[in-house]
């Protein structure tokens, strides 16, 4: 199933010239202690269409679950926000 993930992420992501990743945690914490997450309103919000933020919800869903984690929308443990920036490339030949 993780490889299936892989794949989805690869081919979401196959259309930009450049990827870049970032994330920040408090190291000091114990992220065994944690065991269900929810998506922030925001996330569910990205400027991209329907079929787009589906995929990217749906390869984060089986990351979080493949890490032990469940899906609740009451109390989570961890909020799960997810951040999305995209640029319009236009070109032209003559």
């Amino acid at each position: 199933m993780k490889k299936y993930a892989i794949i989805l992420i690869v081919a979401i992501l196959a259309g930009c010239a450049t990827t870049s990743v970032t994330y920040d945690y408090d190291k000091s914490v114990d992220f065994a202690e944690f065991k269900t997450y929810a998506f922030t309103k925001e996330s569910l919000k990205l400027p991209v269409n329907q079929l787009n933020l589906n995929s990217i919800i749906k390869a984060v869903e089986n990351e979080m679950t493949a890490k032990g984690f469940t899906s609740t929308e009451e109390n989570p443990d961890v909020g799960v926000d997810l951040h999305l920036k995209t640029e319009k490339e236009v070109e032209a030949t003559a």
